[in-house]
């Protein structure tokens, strides 16, 4: 693996590690964050920030001058268990999973019609706005990467509130409003 595709994998365990406690929090997945395990909380963290913080000061200082990327021995046994603990009370929670089937057509309606805006060229569209139009993001990704490719991983990148989001947006007839809408009536 290039060192570029090692420093993505990093990255995506570090976005997504803390940000799935939190969700899993926020839902009711896991009563408090006191039921991660004490190492993970001890040596990572449990809010979002504080994994995020944790985990690139640690990766920065076992890495730099290296000619590898890495996690200490601590910290990567951490992440470990903090991967187990997830596919355990996340990944593989029954009321997560009773959802499957809801989740994967929103997955599909969204693919879809990311698809068809990117082949379109909907400039209005929001992978256009919130992807596609960033400056951050690489110019080779977009030369290298096929739009299937492109909206997987604009999918793969949001938030379950985002993708609730704009699942609704794209679903959802907007409310129309009148004059004696806005008169109360």
């Amino acid at each position: 693996m290039t060192m570029e595709g090692c420093v993505v994998r990093f990255a995506d365990t570090i976005a997504y590690l803390g940000r799935d406690i939190q969700d899993a929090i926020e839902i009711g997945l896991i009563n408090s964050d006191s039921e991660v395990p004490e190492r993970c909380r001890e040596n990572i963290g449990t809010k979002n920030d504080e994994i995020i913080n944790s985990l690139i000061i640690d990766l920065v200082e076992n890495s730099y001058g290296q000619n590898h990327i890495s996690y200490s021995k601590e910290i990567s046994e951490s992440v470990k268990e903090y991967k187990e603990f997830n596919y355990e009370y996340i990944y593989h929670n029954e009321n997560l999973l009773s959802q499957k089937e809801k989740i994967e057509t929103m997955y599909k309606i969204l693919y879809k019609k990311f698809l068809d805006d990117l082949r379109c060229e909907d400039k209005t569209s929001k992978i256009y706005q919130h992807f596609i139009n960033l400056d951050w993001i690489s110019k080779d990704y977009f030369e290298n990467s096929s739009p299937a490719k492109q909206v997987r991983d604009y999918i793969a990148g949001m938030t379950d509130r985002y993708f609730e989001t704009m699942f609704k947006e794209i679903m959802f007839p907007k409310r129309v409003t009148t004059f004696a809408n806005n008169r109360g009536m």
